[in-house]
């Protein structure tokens, strides 16, 4: 047999595996989204509109500084597991797990006390509506670092469900449980006990998690005495971390920012209408999180052919679901809109404009993972930091002007640049095709 029918069958198994994985957190992440989305409709119709949108505002900006916390080290160690494993170095491999735990824990505890100093200052001499509840929500700052970071070591070490069962399926349950139960006893619930239990069933689940994910590193990883890279992973975390924080400012720069120009009421209903649209980025989230510790050890194979086979293959497996998904929440955008509530179907001009706008997301790909897992972060970081400042400068300008519909406008713009802008770098750097259309590379 030939070495080239050798690598096509080893490529035929490694999609034979990535479908199974697929499948598998497909249906995890199904479920999960089911559950949160169920869990915002239940909280929006329990809070109302004004008390939903501060809760909302709050778990925006903590998950921001939770993402800043982490340092960039759980993405770090998606990056840098699958090279050790290909080596066998054990001792680099349980070194940035150790390190990056205790680094994101430490981190995070101390922008929760300088937070809840900045604010308690602030609210002295300008009080705000949002004060008590970021108070008691800088608790979720330590809990999404941590939550974070075992979900990119489960996912590192090849175990779809506890990376994603714990923060996607059990969190919510436990949160519902919890609201359902105050309600039951006619407890007027407001946002801040919305965000008490979300942190309590966070705090739950990510004890859960640990004690999992230290019980099967133990188990399948070879004992070794750890050994740390500080230098190198820092090169590379830093980067990480730049670029997950300007993402996910991409991504949650508008609702903060129409909580802050319009305030709670808009910031809730405004909120529904992001969480809704991002049913139509799911599918893409799901698969590339499979796929991406296999991009990394393709690329450290130097297998450029396989790396293009795995992306033409998953690009097929997003784009056509993803496509009726969209044209679903289209037509229907008022109708599921209004389970939030009767007020809540005056967004469904945003949720269109934002599902458009998540089309490029769709089309264009794998490139944000193409890049930051085949040693093209830095290049990459560009892309994100300018267009995170491109989409607070258009929230900026387009919010005031148009209100909701100006926010949503903006991140429509920014995650078209966006996305052109990397697919160009992919085929520039890496040689492979991204998106969906069959194009020729020079």
């Amino acid at each position: 047999m030939t070495e080239t029918a050798d690598s096509s069958i080893a490529q035929g198994f490694q999609l034979q595996g990535l479908a199974r994985d697929t499948l598998i957190a497909i249906a995890i992440r199904t479920t999960g989204l089911f559950l949160t989305y169920w869990l915002q409709v239940c909280l929006a119709r329990w809070l109302g509109e004004t008390q939903y949108g501060i809760y909302a505002y709050v778990f925006s900006v903590t998950s921001l500084l939770g993402i800043f916390a982490s340092l960039g080290f759980p993405h770090a160690i998606l990056r840098f597991v699958p090279e050790y494993q290909v080596s066998q170095d054990w001792g680099l491999l349980r070194g940035i797990i150790r390190l990056s735990w205790w680094l994101n824990a430490g981190v995070s505890l101390g922008i929760l006390g300088g937070g809840i100093g900045s604010i308690w200052l602030f609210n002295r001499y300008h009080p705000f509506i949002y004060a008590t509840p970021l108070t008691i929500g800088l608790c979720l700052v330590p809990l999404f670092a941590l939550t974070l970071h075992q979900r990119e070591t489960s996912r590192a070490l090849g175990d779809v469900i506890l990376a994603y069962s714990p923060y996607y399926v059990f969190v919510p349950i436990l949160t519902l449980f919890g609201t359902f139960v105050l309600t039951r006893e006619h407890w007027d619930l407001l946002g801040i006990d919305a965000i008490v239990l979300t942190a309590l069933a966070m705090l739950v689940v990510t004890l859960g998690q640990l004690w999992l994910m230290r019980a099967r590193l133990n188990r399948e990883i070879e004992s070794a005495i750890p050994a740390y890279a500080w230098r190198e992973w820092l090169k590379v975390a830093i980067v990480l971390c730049l670029m997950v924080g300007f993402g996910l400012i991409l991504e949650q720069t508008d609702t903060i920012m129409v909580g802050s120009f319009l305030g709670a009421e808009q910031a809730g209903i405004y909120d529904a209408a992001a969480r809704t649209s991002r049913w139509s980025i799911f599918i893409l989230q799901t698969i590339v999180l499979v796929a991406a510790p296999e991009f990394s050890r393709l690329y450290q194979q130097s297998d450029r052919q396989g790396l293009q086979q795995m992306v033409t293959t998953i690009t097929v497996w997003i784009f056509w679901p993803s496509l009726l998904i969209m044209v679903g929440l289209i037509l229907f955008s008022s109708q599921i809109l209004s389970l939030f509530g009767s007020e809540f179907a005056s967004g469904y001009w945003p949720l269109n404009i934002l599902v458009i706008g998540q089309f490029a997301d769709v089309f264009c790909g794998t490139t944000g993972f193409l890049m930051t897992m085949t040693d093209r972060q830095n290049q990459a970081l560009v892309v994100y930091g300018t267009t995170a400042a491109l989409n607070i400068i258009l929230n900026g300008i387009g919010i005031p002007l148009f209100g909701p519909i100006g926010a949503a406008i903006a991140t429509m713009t920014t995650l078209i640049v966006w996305n052109i802008w990397l697919t160009v770098l992919v085929v520039k750097y890496l040689k492979v095709n991204p998106v969906i259309l069959n194009l020729r590379l020079v």
